[in-house]
C-alpha cells in the first residue's frame, strides 16, 4: 500500500518559508511547530508553495477538498481521496468515482 501525502495549508507554509528565507533552518522548523513531515518533504511543500503563487493548479492541488484550511497541523490525505499524475502538476480525484476535484 502506497503512504498516504501529507500536505500543510498555504498560509502555515507561507509563513514557514518565509521563516526559512530570514534564515531559520527547515530542521528547527519542524521542531519549534512539532510538525510530523520529514525535513526533505517540508522543503518540496515549501517549493511547491512558491509555485502556488503563479500557478492555480499548484495551489488547487496544495489545498484539496480534504484539507482543514484553519489546522496548522500536518494532515494526511484520507482514504476516499488519491492523486493523479506528477504532484504538484496533476489533480485529487474522489475515489468512489474517479471525479476529478478542486
Amino acid at each position: 500500500m502506497k503512504a498516504r501525502r501529507k500536505l500543510i495549508n498555504l498560509n502555515m507554509l507561507t509563513m514557514l518559508r518565509s521563516k526559512n528565507d530570514d534564515g531559520v533552518p527547515v530542521a528547527r522548523l519542524i521542531r519549534d511547530f512539532e510538525l510530523a513531515v520529514s525535513l526533505p518533504h517540508l522543503r518540496k511543500l515549501m517549493e511547491y508553495s512558491r509555485l502556488a503563487l503563479e500557478d492555480s493548479n499548484v495551489a488547487s492541488s496544495l489545498e484539496p477538498p480534504w484539507l482543514d484550511l484553519a489546522s496548522p497541523e500536518v494532515q494526511e490525505c484520507p482514504d476516499n481521496y488519491k492523486y493523479k499524475g506528477l504532484f504538484p502538476f496533476g489533480a485529487w480525484l474522489e475515489n468512489e468515482d474517479n471525479k476529478e476535484v478542486h
